[in-house]
């Protein structure tokens, strides 16, 4: 595909994502995308969050009687790909690791299984949000693949304008499950956290502690079953509890900057 081809049907998709409604329309307009692409079937994962190791299959595709294999022989824990992404932020091709003299065996035996299956190749996206959160989107190949650097850079595009919009159609899920709403205090701090201010500087605003401080986020957490602060402003954002022009949603991927209060 042409890279003017590419860069238009990568804009295309972005607004698709943008303007879907159900994370079903949403996987029909990513899955064509990666059909144009010719990099075979896919699915959107959650590797980890909070720092702690997890496999959640949230979205996709994928060969079913390799995913159920995968699963059940824990593959996971062995697969070089996975291990890989956690490291980098940048796509992984398969079939550049696959040959390497450094593989263990277990590691080996991912590849060879996979094969038995008929896939041969495929590409690996992580995308870090924010919170904590490590997602990635793989696809499944019958057929080697070559992805050019343009592909690549299209391709990784396309994944953070289906993730963006993913997480937020599952955000808005979890949301309407959260048990319990902020005191007027937990929206105090965490409108100024939100504005990039320090626990330090919002415990002399308030003239309280930074203990004290540091209770209020650990209760409004807890409200919210929020894995981490960053996330729970986030929330606070989302439900309307706290006003934040610095947030965006619907892009977590950055934290943002500090900002002084009144400042334009």
């Amino acid at each position: 595909m042409p890279r003017s081809s590419l860069a238009i049907r990568t804009f295309a998709l972005d607004e698709a994502c943008r303007n879907a409604r159900t994370i079903a329309e949403l996987d029909s307009h990513f899955g064509g995308f990666v059909a144009d692409l010719e990099l075979g079937s896919w699915r959107a994962l959650l590797i980890a969050q909070g720092g702690l190791r997890k496999l959640v299959f949230a979205s996709g595709r994928p060969p079913t009687g390799w995913s159920q294999h995968y699963l059940e022989h824990g593959l996971a824990e062995h697969d070089a790909v996975i291990g890989l992404v956690q490291r980098t932020s940048a796509p992984v091709v398969w079939s550049r690791i696959a040959s390497s003299s450094l593989l263990t065996r277990e590691a080996q035996r991912v590849f060879s299984d996979a094969r038995a299956f008929g896939l041969v190749d495929g590409v690996c996206t992580p995308v870090r949000l924010a919170d904590g959160e490590l997602w990635i989107v793989a696809t499944f190949s019958t057929q080697p693949i070559s992805p050019g650097d343009e592909i690549l850079f299209a391709w990784e595009s396309g994944v953070r304008s289906y993730l963006r919009r993913l997480r937020l159609m599952l955000t808005s899920t979890e949301l309407r499950q959260k048990p319990g709403r902020l005191t007027k205090r937990q929206r105090e701090v965490l409108a100024r956290l939100a504005e990039g201010a320090r626990q330090t500087e919002i415990a002399d605003e308030l003239g309280v502690t930074v203990k004290a401080i540091e209770a209020t986020l650990a209760d409004a957490r807890s409200r919210f079953n929020a894995p981490t602060t960053i996330r729970l402003v986030m929330d606070a954002v989302a439900l309307g509890e706290i006003d934040s022009p610095w947030i965006d949603i619907e892009s977590p991927w950055e934290i943002p900057r500090a900002r002084p209060r009144g400042s334009a």
